[in-house]
């Protein structure tokens, strides 16, 4: 190999390695970006619709009765131990794992979106229908 082809090719070599440097960089700086402020108000937005599930979920059951319920599994849990302390169990036990995925989301690439996902669906599954409901109803 030439001189000329040996600069060439180390010059090229340094040139990826720039590259390669810069965009791990911007990658970083995204995550960083994503871990402070989208995963707070992410875990924010999430906690927030547990609450809101939880006072809908009750006026619910205060208007229609347990039968209303959709969940087979929460409403035996609530003709177990009654209605407040069902929603109140379920809901702290969901705000934990809310903020379990929170906490793990800055470490797991593919986590904020798949949270970012089941806000939308929890949104229009859970919120929704009970406030329709209730406003119906």
């Amino acid at each position: 190999m030439s001189n000329a082809a040996l600069k060439f090719s180390t010059t090229l070599t340094q040139a990826n390695y720039s590259l390669s440097v810069a965009n791990n960089d911007l990658t970083e700086r995204q995550n960083h970006w994503w871990s402070e402020r989208r995963i707070l108000t992410l875990a924010l937005i999430l906690v927030g619709f547990q609450i809101l599930d939880g006072a809908l979920t009750y006026s619910g059951m205060s208007t229609f009765g347990v039968r209303a319920e959709g969940n087979p599994l929460l409403r035996n849990f609530m003709e177990l131990v009654g209605v407040l302390p069902a929603i109140a169990l379920t809901k702290l036990i969901c705000i934990g794992v809310v903020l379990g995925l929170c906490s793990q989301a800055q470490k797991i690439s593919w986590l904020p979106k798949a949270l970012t996902g089941i806000a939308g669906v929890y949104a229009v599954a859970a919120i929704l229908p009970w406030s329709v409901l209730l406003l119906i109803g």
